[in-house]
Formats: structure tokens, C-alpha cells, sequence
């Protein structure tokens, strides 16, 4: 047998963002463009690529949402007026963390797993 469930749309794209008010999680499409450049990402993550991904993270101004998730999420920072209770602005980015995985299946122990396809943390400057 020699198929394989490696296949490009089902590569997860995870982005992190430190700032100085914590970690929070960037959904890739909004900073990803086009659909197209999306696809590109996870079909051959190069440096290049991500690079731009998290020069257009530095670049925007983004608020924490603080609603019932345990996990933080960065949303994009609209007009002020469009901000929920639950979102909390920050200042600074500190870092980016970029990491696209493929999925990998084990057929002696029938069990999938994610491997990290490639990752890059990205510094302010």
C-alpha cells in the first residue's frame, strides 16, 4: 500500500505570537492573503515564505481576545469601536512562532501523529 494522507490542504499551519501582555494564536488566514499563497505556504513552507508571513504579523496591530477560551487568540485590531469586551490591546510583538505540520501514519500501529514539516521563530527588530 502506497498511499499517503500527506497531502498539502491537510498540512496545519500554527502561528504563536508572544507580546508583552502573553501568548496568543494567530489564524493563519488572516494573515495569509490570497487562498492561492495560502496553498503555497503549505505545500512548500520555505523560510522566504515565512518570513513575510510574520513581517506582516509585526506590521499590523492586533488585540488579545480574552473571551471564554483557555486559549488566547490575536484578532485583528479594526476601529476601536469594533473591539469586544473581551479583547485586550497590547503594544509590542516580541516574537513570531510559525510552524507547519504534515500528518505522518503509522501502519503497524495504525495511528496518526503530526510532524513538524518546518518551523522558524521570528525576533522583532
Amino acid at each position: 500500500m502506497f498511499a499517503t494522507i500527506d497531502r498539502m490542504e491537510y498540512r496545519p499551519i500554527h502561528i504563536n505570537v508572544n507580546t508583552n501582555e502573553g501568548s496568543c494564536i494567530v489564524n493563519p488566514q488572516d494573515v495569509i492573503g490570497n487562498q492561492m499563497e495560502f496553498r503555497g505556504v503549505q505545500a512548500l513552507p520555505t523560510p522566504h515564505k515565512l518570513e513575510r508571513i510574520a513581517k506582516s504579523i509585526f506590521e499590523r496591530e492586533w488585540v488579545i481576545d480574552t473571551g471564554n477560551s483557555s486559549e488566547l487568540h490575536c484578532l485583528l485590531k479594526q476601529n476601536e469601536g469594533d473591539l469586544e469586551a473581551s479583547a485586550q490591546s497590547f503594544k509590542e510583538i516580541d516574537e513570531v512562532e510559525i510552524t507547519v505540520y504534515r500528518f505522518n501514519f503509522d501502519t503497524r500501529s495504525d495511528s496518526l501523529s503530526l510532524r513538524i514539516l518546518r518551523e522558524h521563530t521570528f525576533i522583532q527588530n
